[in-house]
């Protein structure tokens, strides 16, 4: 997926860095969206996306929430990736 250049087609959206990392920071937000965006955001982090990552995590109240940001942040290999995220269940949000 194309993240500069408006290189965005009818078959493939551009959805630039800004917008997902304003999904991922979404409290209100549905937690599946939010980790999805993170994943997307994956592919081009840098070490100051991981530390920002690594701040959303903290910010989580969530423990399942929690590790699935700190593995899309520092899991070394799609593998790893991939366990975690299938541990990670879509909770019903606290009332």
């Amino acid at each position: 997926m194309p993240w500069r250049g408006g290189r965005g087609t009818y078959r493939v959206a551009e959805i630039g860095q800004d917008d997902l990392w304003r999904v991922v920071e979404d409290t209100a937000g549905h937690r599946t969206t939010r980790i999805g965006a993170a994943v997307a955001l994956r592919e081009n982090i840098d070490v100051a996306g991981r530390e920002r990552l690594r701040r959303v995590a903290e910010s989580c109240a969530a423990p399942r929430m929690r590790v699935a940001f700190e593995t899309i942040a520092y899991a070394e290999s799609e593998d790893e990736l991939l366990a975690a995220l299938e541990k990670f269940e879509d909770e019903p949000r606290p009332r």
